[in-house]
């Protein structure tokens, strides 16, 4: 029995090792003919929501029939188109969720939402629903490019670099589920879906109950003790240095009247009756 791989097995391989080297040459390429894709790409187009949901979804087409992979990879196209386009709208119905703004409008725990639950269940609702959750996906995607894009929206190669970033991570990562045996890849996409269900729920939550969290602390209105700002005078007993004078025994002195020192008084430390 040889240990060498099957023809087909090798021709998969060297198709994804094609697919990468050609894609990783040409995102190199990409950042330098132009300062903001360099920008964008070393910020945030190799963050986790960026790639996450990608590569669970080209992973996840693998075992499906023709038809549901051009399916599913059709509504990730459609859905990056409608997020461009209406990712201001999009944005204005997730802000007023807590927390929606300082978590990028929850990008992330809504694409990998809509993937966990159509791959965690199995092959049967995979094969039916997951173009829908490959359209959801694409908006998200879209949408979190938007957010990170360093022109503020302004500049299309932006938007060409993260379609072009979209594409080759999903088919390296469906160049890389055919190598896999495909029972393999079939128990590996249920997994990936708990994993990604997991991570939205965690996520979503830690947003959306981060600012109830933090509430603040009611102050403590007692009065606070203070030493006085300026030197006290040698002559100025301590207790009256560190207690405000309003709150120490007075006496009453007759006008025109000095008082007598009594047997406690000590003028050299400056204690008076």
């Amino acid at each position: 029995m040889s240990d060498k791989p099957s023809p087909a097995l090798r021709a998969r391989i060297n198709a994804f090792v094609l697919c990468f080297t050609l894609g990783g040459a040409a995102l190199l390429a990409a950042m330098q003919l132009s300062e903001a894709i360099s920008l964008w790409v070393s910020q945030s187009a190799l963050s986790a929501p960026m790639l996450l949901t990608l590569a669970a979804l080209g992973f996840a087409a693998v075992p499906l029939a023709r038809q549901g992979k051009a399916a599913s990879f059709v509504g990730w196209a459609l859905g990056f188109g409608l997020g461009l386009w209406a990712h201001v709208g999009l944005m204005a119905m997730i802000e007023p969720l807590p927390g929606a703004v300082s978590h990028k409008f929850y990008t992330l725990p809504i694409g990998a939402l809509a993937l966990g639950l159509v791959l965690a269940p199995g092959q049967w609702l995979t094969q039916r629903l997951l173009p829908v959750a490959a359209l959801i996906s694409g908006g998200s995607y879209a949408v979190a490019l938007k957010l990170s894009d360093p022109s503020s929206g302004g500049d299309a190669t932006i938007a060409l670099s993260g379609l072009g970033l979209g594409v080759w991570i999903l088919l390296c990562a469906a160049c890389l589920g055919r190598i896999i045996p495909t029972r393999g890849t079939v128990i590996g996409t249920r997994i990936i879906g708990s994993w990604l269900i997991a991570i939205a729920v965690l996520y979503g939550s830690l947003g959306l109950i981060g600012n109830r969290l933090a509430s603040p602390v009611p102050a403590d209105t007692r009065p606070i003790w203070k030493m006085p700002a300026s030197p006290a005078s040698p002559a100025q007993p301590l207790i009256q240095q560190a207690i405000p004078e309003t709150l120490l025994p007075q006496r009453q002195i007759p006008t025109g009247q000095i008082p007598a020192p009594d047997a406690h008084s000590r003028p050299e430390l400056g204690v008076q009756p």
